[in-house]
């Protein structure tokens, strides 16, 4: 390139500019394939009430691996301790070729006392043959003490409000009915004020004094409606009696606290209900229920 002066001086009036021909050269190489992703998921665990049980939690690959993997795992106390909540636990998950989920257990540790949810870390490392994206889980060991929970949490949980206002105040005025036919004076319950609320977990119901809140979804299960309280017909029939939390039987116990009434270890009182179970208040054997098992207002657990 020349340039080719005007009015001024020009010092150096040439420029060379080089084209470099790439033609027949080698392209640049691909970036690196990424190899198999694993991951481990937050996950919930409900409490029982005695001894111990294995909660199973499932590491995940993205794709399957052409040879072994393996991910060395071990458990981290939160405000759930190991010892005390947990076992406390560590090992190596192993993937076989073509695999794409592995499976590890740790021992959770029952109690009876009312507290809050509690929850420990899972940790993933030293991971071989793929890589690890999501290496730390929280687990929550929910609470099943105090209050009415269900037994166990719904594998495939429903989301969505499956019960109104309006039929849950016809389920309580059979329920308030069902106590006073077993001999419980029910004076004052009328004026029980109910609601649909987004509980905790596995909670399916509360009460306090002059007040119940319902789930809304009865812990992800569904709650089954009954049109006809009085009759148990639909139970053992292979329908949704079966297989949702029978709201009927909830008011029950939440009626029950209101009377004054604990948990039991069986029964209508029991703090923890299956899906698909009806329950009714035993006959009360006291001749005079309220100075002996108290009115609606009286202390104790209202959950």
């Amino acid at each position: 390139i020349s340039l080719v002066a005007g009015n001024g001086l020009i010092d150096d009036g040439q420029a060379t500019i080089t084209i470099v021909d790439d033609d027949g050269s080698d392209p640049p190489p691909p970036p690196p394939p990424v190899g198999p992703q694993l991951s481990l998921d937050d996950a919930s665990v409900l409490e029982e009430d005695r001894g111990s049980f294995f909660a199973t939690f499932t590491i995940r690959l993205d794709r399957a691996a052409t040879s072994t993997v393996t991910v060395g795992w071990t458990t981290v106390s939160g405000t759930a301790i190991a010892g005390d909540d947990f076992t406390a636990g560590s090992g190596t998950a192993t993937f076989a070729a073509g695999e794409t989920t592995a499976t590890i257990s740790v021992r959770i540790r029952n109690d009876r006392a009312d507290e809050l949810d509690e929850t420990f870390t899972i940790q993933l490392s030293d991971a071989s043959g793929a890589s690890i994206t999501n290496g730390s889980a929280t687990i929550t060991i929910i609470d099943n003490d105090g209050a009415l929970r269900v037994s166990a949490l719904a594998s495939d949980p429903i989301v969505a409000t499956t019960v109104s206002l309006t039929d849950a105040m016809a389920l309580f005025d059979a329920a308030v009915q069902t106590w006073a036919d077993a001999g419980y004076d029910t004076t004052g319950l009328e004026s029980t004020t109910l609601s649909i609320v987004d509980l905790h977990g596995a909670q399916l119901a509360e009460a306090e004094p002059g007040a119940i809140q319902i789930d809304v979804d009865a812990a992800g299960w569904g709650w089954f409606v009954d049109p006809t309280p009085l009759d148990d017909s639909e139970f053992g029939s292979g329908g949704d009696a079966d297989t949702k939390v029978d709201l009927f039987t909830v008011l029950l116990h939440e009626i029950g606290h209101l009377l004054g009434l604990e948990h039991d270890q069986v029964g209508l009182m029991s703090g923890v209900l299956d899906p698909g179970v009806r329950l009714r208040p035993m006959a009360n054997p006291v001749a005079s229920t309220s100075p002996s098992r108290g009115g609606p207002g009286s202390k104790g657990n209202k959950r």
